[in-house]
């Protein structure tokens, strides 16, 4: 057995969705598995959603390079609340007024700080290729079906960085998510896993949605996901290019440049507080 670590950390939370975010921007420390998972344990870590580990980045402009890991120690590639929230880091340690560049893998997204404790995040345009999310070698389609629980659903399929299901249904989102978004994921039908959104119509500019996670399981908001719901409304012609999304811990809006195009969310970033844990 090694040395423990006593890693200082910063907990913050979008929405509800919580965060333990570490800053390895100028550190030589690099967690293995097993201390990503203890550290996502509510009972016996400190908890949270997702682990964000700030790296150095790679490419000249950006601040950091962003990390995400879920809670069970796995691998994710995006996560949009995190973004938000490490732009309210930056804000409040690091005294940065306006923005801040975040680079995933080799792409960059500005976090914009607005007034009221919003951030604004850029996303690059949705990507519908079932080979890019996941899904293999079948024929690009608006929408998929699989059977779950002896019934069919149809969902679209979208990679904003990750790959998400989207569900259009028109009954209340909390509780098919916490029933069918699990037995979604079970059925394997995406290569690295799949974030499951259930997205209820209120209007052409307003949804409900509820998201059962990747890595997470149930989860009060998903950044990405209020992304991804909004871009398959959009391909389907239901909705806007301007859409409130509505989800058990508040409110995201989000603003596509055109159906297909780029996406800006805003939404709320808040900080917890700071501790530090041996591991």
């Amino acid at each position: 057995m090694g040395d423990k670590l006593n890693q200082e950390f910063v907990k913050l939370e979008g929405l509800g969705n919580d965060f333990v975010l570490i800053d390895h921007r100028y550190s030589e420390d690099d967690l293995t598995d097993t201390q990503i998972k203890k550290i996502g344990e509510r009972r016996v870590g400190i908890g949270c959603d997702q682990i964000l580990i700030l790296k150095a980045p790679t490419k000249d402009k950006a601040d950091f390079l962003y990390c995400v890991f879920n809670s069970d120690g796995s691998k994710s590639e995006h996560c949009g609340n995190g973004l938000r929230c490490a732009g309210a880091y930056f804000k409040k340690f690091h005294n940065i007024k306006d923005s801040v560049i975040a680079q995933i893998g080799m792409s960059t997204h500005e976090i914009k700080f607005l007034k009221n404790d919003l951030f604004s995040v850029d996303f690059d345009a949705p990507v519908f290729d079932p080979k890019k999310v996941g899904l293999g070698n079948i024929e690009l389609s608006d929408k998929y079906i699989t059977d779950i629980n002896n019934e069919s659903f149809e969902f679209g399929a979208v990679s904003l960085g990750n790959p998400h299901a989207v569900v259009n249904v028109d009954i209340p989102v909390g509780e098919i998510s916490r029933v069918i978004g699990p037995r979604f994921q079970e059925k394997g039908l995406f290569k690295n896993g799949v974030n499951v959104g259930f997205f209820r119509i209120v209007n052409r500019s307003t949804i409900e949605l509820s998201v059962w996670e990747r890595g997470v399981g149930y989860t009060s908001a998903c950044g990405t996901g209020a992304c991804a719901a909004v871009a398959v409304g959009q391909k389907w012609g239901l909705l806007d290019l301007k859409v409130e999304v509505i989800q058990e811990g508040g409110v995201l809006d989000v603003v596509a440049d055109k159906t297909g195009g780029r996406f800006k969310m805003i939404g709320p970033a808040n900080y917890v507080f700071t501790g530090s844990i041996e591991i």
